[in-house]
């Protein structure tokens, strides 16, 4: 399969850190748009309660190992893992992974209804756009076509000066919604980006199929 690697020479940690914070907008927006209120979100996310992370939940999202041909001549680091519940019994995992030339959050949430999972999906990609546009200019989303898994699906190429640094994704299966930021290299295309996501997303349509 084609493969897309952008040069290895580390972003500007001041991206890095400008990158993490367009990583986590989305989750306040979403919440945001959910309750229709910033001031009943800001409660909403003042309820969020660590839970204990199983081997099940880690199967939920995308790692570094499930990148092609990322491991090859390097060593593989564990990235972290943590999970988050809230007081209307919904939840979340998120993988966070980053050295000199690879930087990687994957988060999974359990959403209300489906109703609640389609904003949600939109509220997240709304906000990685908004985010990118906060970041004086530099990067910039492409969409990628073509990209078609679960209920819903997007993809974009990140670019800054019209360069990839990496992808962006958001995948919803039923109440479940996964997102995806990675910088240090991209997806090629649709293709490779869905055969990336494949054992998590199998993992999280089986979180569907029990919660039925």
């Amino acid at each position: 399969m084609s493969e897309t690697v952008v040069p290895r020479a580390p972003a500007p940690r001041r991206l890095r850190r400008r990158w993490l914070l367009l990583a986590l907008a989305p989750v306040l927006l979403a919440g945001v748009v959910a309750v229709g209120s910033v001031g009943v979100a800001v409660a909403y996310e003042s309820s969020k309660t660590p839970l204990p992370v199983s081997p099940a939940d880690r199967a939920l999202v995308l790692e570094v190992g499930d990148l092609e041909g990322e491991l090859r001549g390097r060593r593989a680091t564990p990235g972290s893992l943590e999970k988050f519940g809230y007081f209307d019994g919904t939840w979340e995992v998120t993988y966070r992974y980053e050295d000199d030339a690879l930087f990687l959050v994957s988060t999974v949430s359990r959403e209300g209804g489906e109703r609640d999972a389609r904003v949600a999906l939109r509220a997240a990609w709304t906000g990685l756009r908004v985010g990118a546009e906060l970041v004086e200019g530099e990067v910039e989303l492409t969409p990628v076509e073509g990209f078609a898994l679960g209920d819903e699906a997007r993809l974009a190429r990140v670019e800054v000066d019209r360069q990839p640094i990496g992808s962006v994704a958001a995948v919803r299966v039923g109440h479940c919604v996964v997102t995806v930021v990675l910088q240090g290299r991209c997806f090629a295309d649709a293709a490779e980006a869905e055969a990336a996501l494949a054992r998590s997303l199998l993992a999280v349509a089986e979180v569907e199929t029990l919660a039925e």
